[in-house]
């Protein structure tokens, strides 16, 4: 399987630049001469970052998450990306992966899943043709499960970050982000793709915080991004028939 983490700058203020950066990593991505299986990008793509703020709808926020499954469709590629969804009268951080249908097969807040699905506390599971993908929140949870069967078989979990958040749901984010970098925690079987925001606090290169990385099943990273710029990393693992 060939993983894409795409590590892109998002604007809070202008949901147009966002859309047309997101449009331009994805097909400068997807049109690599070995084109990647899955891409992942960072987490708040649809409010360019952004906790809070004017702007926020229904209708807007499901735009963003249409363009990205049209983008999965028109390139035959799982993306996963980090959106929001609603929680009664509140809007909660979501990791969503799409198939290359176009379909939201997995979602890491979802509170059910079909009998396609495995979820574990914030981690939900899909099984493709290419190998088991899923998608997780750090963000929702306070710490992560010591034990699991998730990943046995193998499987490449992304973890869209959004690096900016402040106060104590940064910290648990930071948390996290630094188990599944160096800890031992669900690092026996799952490969982790973790993707943050290019530019804010907590990308690589600034200092505070672990950055984009593929983490291999027995702790080793293999493939992370030099800089807290655009960056796009790619990275070949041994799941699927690719």
């Amino acid at each position: 399987m060939r993983v894409a983490l795409l590590q892109i700058r998002l604007d809070p203020k202008s949901r147009a630049a966002n859309l047309q950066d997101l449009s331009e990593v994805i097909d400068e991505a997807a049109n690599a001469s070995v084109a990647p299986d899955l891409l992942v990008l960072p987490g708040a793509c649809d409010t360019g970052g952004a906790v809070s703020g004017r702007g926020w709808s229904n209708a807007s926020l499901e735009g963003v998450k249409e363009y990205l499954a049209w983008k999965a469709r028109d390139w035959g590629v799982f993306i996963a990306a980090g959106l929001h969804v609603r929680h009664g009268d509140t809007w909660g951080p979501c990791a969503v992966l799409f198939d290359p249908d176009g379909d939201a097969v997995a979602r890491s807040s979802s509170p059910d899943g079909d009998k396609s699905t495995q979820s574990v506390r914030g981690i939900e599971m899909w099984a493709s043709d290419i190998g088991d993908l899923g998608v997780f929140e750090p963000s929702i949870v306070e710490s992560l499960p010591e034990h699991t069967e998730i990943g046995k078989r193998g499987a490449v979990i992304a973890v869209p970050t959004v690096a900016s958040l402040a106060g104590k749901r940064g910290r648990n984010v930071d948390a996290n982000v630094a188990l599944l970098q160096s800890g031992a925690t669900l690092g026996y079987y799952a490969y982790w793709a973790v993707v943050a925001e290019a530019g804010a606090k907590g990308a690589p290169g600034d200092g505070s915080g672990p950055g984009t990385f593929l983490r291999a099943p027995n702790g080793t990273i293999l493939a992370s991004a030099d800089s807290p710029n655009k960056a796009i990393v790619v990275a070949e693992i041994p799941i699927g028939g690719t």
